[in-house]
């Protein structure tokens, strides 16, 4: 076998490997984590808010209702593509430019404060995203973005890596100021956090983790 024969294989019969998805499942499919591969990556985006004009209530459905105006379209363009305009609900689904990667998630869960987006096959991550308002003990509102994912390729995690995690922060930290925007109040703390955590078979994957302990009620 020629070298250049091998030197010209071996490069595209990793990248492959890398590309490679844990499962291989139909397009439609909702994923979990136990569709993904490595670690689970949990994160928490929060920005607290005082003197809020706005409930908690119609907070998350103004962001829910104007979700694709919300994303930031110069990292992430979002159309929404199976639902209602201008009306969110359980069942819509949105179109995701990533950079270079074309992804898609569905409205999953709806309550009153929150609302969670699943994603579906061909997206990087494999798990949910949930955004909410909630009231804390000394007054403000505390809007949060909490993530559940593992990586759906090992290219995936590699990009993650490399940098996609800061993209992310910077995604979701310019919603929770859109969100603010939308409230009329005023901005009082923020920050972020990020647990990584092998993978457990048995773990029901929509439930909601403990929030850290530097998240505690400002």
């Amino acid at each position: 076998m020629r070298p250049s024969f091998l030197a010209a294989v071996l490069p595209m019969t990793g990248l492959l490997w890398l590309a490679r998805p844990a499962r291989r499942l139909p397009p439609d499919t909702l994923t979990s984590e136990a569709d993904g591969l490595g670690p689970v990556t949990e994160r928490w985006y929060w920005l607290d808010v005082r003197a809020a004009d706005r409930s908690p209530e119609d907070l998350v459905k103004a962001v829910l209702d104007d979700f694709p105006r919300i994303m930031p379209p110069v990292i992430s363009w979002t159309r929404k593509v199976q639902g209602t305009p201008g009306l969110g609900s359980v069942g819509d689904r949105y179109f995701f430019l990533l950079i270079a990667r074309r992804a898609w998630v569905q409205t999953d869960l709806r309550t009153p404060r929150l609302f969670r987006n699943r994603t579906l096959r061909h997206h990087p991550e494999s798990g949910w995203v949930a955004f909410s308002a909630e009231p804390q003990e000394s007054g403000v509102l505390r809007l949060m973005v909490h993530s559940r994912v593992r990586a759906s390729t090992r290219l995936d995690r590699l990009t993650y890596l490399l940098g996609m995690r800061e993209v992310q922060r910077l995604t979701w930290e310019i919603v929770l100021r859109r969100a603010l925007a939308l409230s009329g109040g005023q901005q009082v703390d923020h920050g972020h956090h990020t647990v990584e955590y092998a993978y457990a078979p048995d773990e029901v994957s929509g439930r909601q983790t403990a929030r850290p302990a530097i998240m505690s009620p400002a």
